[in-house]
């Protein structure tokens, strides 16, 4: 099952809202929320991957909507908590960086600049999926266009630290729900 996490430094604690555990309880990502009620900084870590997933049955439309979607979705639930000068990071893959290097040079450039809005990013994301340039199904497509939409996020509030990094963050802190 791909997990998209959420972790939330709040009050020096680290407190991990897997989605899909708001799912099973009957909840949703909103309600999750009212566990943290303030966030310094918001970690969006989502891990479906192309070779594990595709191996258990997950599809490329499946990974775009965990890599891409999930974090969104996460960022817009968890923005309102999150402290007017916080900061966002979406875990992101150098595979990411390696799917623009074999994209047609429009989409190229099309992910190399700040989008104009989020009807691009998810229009170049159901355009190419699939596409010949989309050789690990979905999953380097999801992580360049994940940056893109980090890219967008900072260019709409440039009060809030946004990033992509390409690796996740490991942390000794206690993980609790």
């Amino acid at each position: 099952m791909p997990l998209s996490t959420t972790c939330v430094r709040n009050v020096g604690a680290v407190v991990g809202v897997p989605t899909e555990c708001c799912e099973r309880l009957g909840t949703t990502l909103h309600a999750c929320c009212l566990l943290v009620r303030h966030a310094d900084i918001l970690v969006s870590d989502a891990c479906s991957q192309a070779g594990t997933g595709l191996a258990h049955g997950v599809d490329a439309a499946t990974i775009m909507n965990t890599n891409l979607q999930g974090p969104r979705r996460v960022t817009e639930a968890f923005l309102p908590l999150l402290d007017p000068s916080g900061r966002v990071v979406n875990v992101g893959s150098g595979a990411g960086g390696g799917y623009v290097k074999k994209a047609p040079p429009e989409i190229q450039r099309q992910l190399c600049v700040t989008p104009e809005s989020w009807a691009q990013i998810e229009g170049i994301a159901v355009q190419m999926l699939g596409s010949p340039s989309d050789t690990n199904s979905g999953y380097g497509l999801s992580k360049a266009c994940l940056a893109a939409y980090t890219m967008l996020c900072a260019q709409q509030m440039p009060n809030i630290t946004f990033s992509c990094s390409e690796r996740a963050i490991a942390s000794k802190a206690p993980v609790s729900l």
